[in-house]
């Protein structure tokens, strides 16, 4: 029988645009970056990373909102156990240390420690060979020098007047060496000898700065533009004191979190857009598979990320995002330089006996310490789980869900009229590692519910039973996925076994069992059916049966969930016989 190769020239390529084209138009929490580990000419999908909890509110008291700055220093002398350790601020709260990167952050208690940081941490020269770590309190500037605070440093220690009550981005430019700091529309400038160009720039009354990044001969001031409806970037040339201002084309007047590059600005817009610099303006660099959402919705209640949420890594960029409907999960991103290629690679995973958190959460910022990476999520609906996630895993995990997906495009009938016979698929897996296969085509419905893209509400009775009062849930039929969306379990997916509806309540049995389900909860039902698991680890290569029922159709697509820590897949091939019928 003929087949199609699913993975064109044995790469894996992501399309952000529709259900037709590249080899994979969805993917969650696995890694495309790998080539196969016996031949270089192969790409390989594997596990994507984890970051599980590092320190949230069940391990520190007083985490109440985001970290909007994370900094490693050796500011805090003997008073912090001397050496360099890793300073976070809290959002408009206070200061949090850690020892090591395996160690708890706790909330600082040395004398004078700031409790109302409002700005960017930031190490600014040395005094008598320690670090001078720099904090915004406000209208002020605390000063760290070897274990001893000084709250007042830019009020009496540099004579200044108070600055506004707003956040204060901090930055270091090189040549001439000053600190920059942002203070609505004004920037203020420090030099290495103490002395201050108090409003060296204004800006419009209506300009606010949100972040401040430098190359080798420029400082660029990303700004929120109130009362207007598009954000844009002042150019600032500290030498010839000149300054241009360069508007970004985006919904809403927020602008998404900047990044160098290479010596040049980029910017993860609103939009859910890489855009880069040009010196004349921005031109595209990747429309990402979240800007579908980001564009069609209220941006304040789909894409969330923060000021500090992006890191340019080699030839990687990483964004830590969120959304308020599915389809923009919760999740550190990746986008490939190499290969345009755009998806969520790590995942949040927050307790020992539940999956990933994929849903409704603000992120805070992130942070790469040139090994790990620490990021901070604040959970409106589980304080307990609200604060800083990392990729060390330091901490004891009872069990590790390691779940990804990815999706295939729309593969339409080669003839007049196919039948689609077997998905093989060429792997390796290890232990208890297995490749869950589900299918949809064009005779089922093809509507996630609810249809609107939301998720529905549910409780757990049980382990493998759920009811809902979600109207449209009652359409549902057997066999179709459910995927748990947020709440114990979420990023875990099963079927339905069996639905009975009755006084509008909805009581639904699925087939796997949701480990530690007892509460409630978000999900969505799709039109993806279960097929035969690949599972046998004695086998490399091994098909999947189309259901009779479904294998006669205009097009198909599948779904393929990796489960486990160290699966991987090279390829897959579509089986399907051909018929031309004259009449």
């Amino acid at each position: 029988m003929p087949a199609i190769r699913l993975n064109q020239n044995r790469k894996w390529q992501v399309n952000n645009f529709d259900d037709w084209g590249g080899n994979i138009v969805d993917c969650y929490g696995v890694d495309l970056s790998n080539i196969h580990p016996f031949e270089s000419d192969r790409g390989a999908v594997v596990q994507g990373g984890k970051l599980w909890p590092h320190t949230t509110q069940a391990n520190a008291s007083g985490i109440s909102s985001t970290f909007t700055s994370f900094l490693f220093s050796d500011a805090g002398g003997s008073a912090y156990g001397g050496g360099s350790i890793y300073f976070a601020a809290l959002n408009s709260g206070r200061l949090f240390t850690a020892s090591s990167i395996s160690s708890h952050f706790v909330q600082d208690s040395v004398t004078g420690s700031p409790t109302t940081i409002v700005g960017d941490l930031i190490v600014f020269g040395q005094e008598s060979g320690t670090d001078r770590l720099l904090a915004p309190t406000g209208v002020n500037i605390a000063k760290l020098v070897n274990g001893t605070w000084t709250s007042t440093w830019w009020s009496v220690t540099l004579g200044q007047s108070n600055l506004k009550s707003v956040y204060h981005p901090m930055a270091l430019f090189r040549q001439p060496y000053l600190l920059l700091i942002g203070d609505g529309n004004l920037l203020h400038t420090v030099d290495q000898n103490l002395n201050v160009k108090n409003s060296r720039v204004t800006l419009p009354y209506n300009h606010t700065i949100q972040w401040i990044r430098v190359t080798e001969s420029r400082i660029y001031l990303g700004v929120k533009i109130n009362q207007f409806s598009h954000p844009g970037v002042w150019e600032y040339d500290p030498i010839n004191e000149t300054a241009y201002f360069f508007p970004l084309d985006t919904i809403g007047n927020n602008i998404g979190p900047g990044f160098i590059d290479q010596n040049m600005l980029m910017i993860f817009d609103t939009d859910g857009r890489i855009k880069r610099f040009t010196g004349n303006g921005f031109e595209l660099v990747a429309d990402t598979a979240v800007s579908k959402k980001a564009s069609t919705q209220a941006v304040a209640s789909s894409l969330k990320m923060d000021r500090n949420g992006a890191v340019a890594i080699n030839n990687r960029y990483y964004f830590l995002l969120s959304g308020s409907d599915p389809g923009i999960w919760l999740g550190l991103y990746v986008y490939e330089k190499e290969t345009g290629n755009f998806y969520c690679k790590y995942t949040i995973t927050y307790g020992a006996t539940t999956a990933n958190v994929m849903l409704a959460q603000n992120c805070g910022a992130l942070f790469f310490d040139g090994t790990n990476f620490l990021a901070s999520v604040f959970d409106y609906n589980n304080d307990t789980t609200t604060g800083i996630y990392s990729d060390t895993n330091p901490f004891t995990v009872t069990t590790k869900a390691y779940r990804g997906w990815l999706t295939t495009p729309k593969i339409p009938a080669q003839s007049i009229q196919d039948s689609f016979e077997k998905l093989w698929a060429i792997y390796n897996m290890f232990g208890t590692d297995s490749f869950g296969v589900k299918v949809r085509n064009s005779r089922l419905q093809n509507r996630c519910l609810p249809t609107d893209g939301s998720s529905a509400s549910g409780t757990w009775s049980s382990g493998t039973v759920f009811t809902t009062t979600n109207a449209q849930i009652a359409a549902a039929v057997a066999g179709q996925e459910v995927v748990v969306i947020y709440g114990q379990g979420a990023g875990m997916s099963t079927h339905i076994t069996s639905i009975v509806t009755a006084s509008g309540t909805s009581t639904i049995t699925v087939e796997d069992s949701i480990g530690n389900a007892s509460q409630a909860f978000q999900f969505q039902v799709t039109p993806f059916i279960e097929m035969t698991a690949l599972a046998d680890i004695n086998k490399q290569s091994d098909s999947s049966p189309v259901p009779a029922s479904i294998n006669d159709c205009e097009w198909i697509q599948f779904k393929i969930e990796l489960r486990g820590q160290t699966p991987i897949l090279s390829d897959l091939f579509l089986e399907f016989s051909q018929a031309i019928y004259l009449t």
